[in-house]
């Protein structure tokens, strides 16, 4: 009779018994990764101890003009009245990025500029074929 290389416990392979006692340290561990996030109170206390502010400066927005101001403040007011979580933090996200964080199309933010004329011609041919 040979042998096989497998360990053997009570007649259940080793391989199975180690995988079965690694899944009980998982789930044993999951409660610990809970409790260990931030608490509301620390988070709010982390984000003041590093000097931000909310609602946001004028200085902060990015291009700093009066019309983008006013553009994102709107956005920013009408996420604020979103009931469902998920959709503001997306909305804030998205909106923090526009504001404050992303790099504008033109040195103005996002102006109008001139199409080349080339361009314009075959649209033209385009739309009154």
């Amino acid at each position: 009779m040979e042998r096989s290389n497998i360990a053997v416990c009570s007649g259940v392979p080793m391989r199975h018994v180690c995988i079965f006692f690694f899944a009980i340290q998982s789930f044993c561990f999951i409660p610990r990764l809970v409790n260990s996030q931030l608490s509301e109170s620390k988070r709010i206390a982390e984000y003041n101890k590093r000097g931000y502010s909310w609602p946001a400066l004028e200085e902060e927005f990015i291009p700093n003009t009066k019309g983008w101001r006013e553009v994102m403040e709107r956005r920013l007011n009408q996420i604020h009245h979103i009931k469902d979580t998920h959709a503001k933090y997306n909305g804030y996200m998205s909106t923090i990025y526009q504001s404050f964080i992303g790099k504008n199309f033109t040195e103005y933010g996002w102006a109008l500029t001139k199409a080349p004329q080339v361009c314009l011609n075959s649209e033209d041919e385009i739309l009154l074929d």
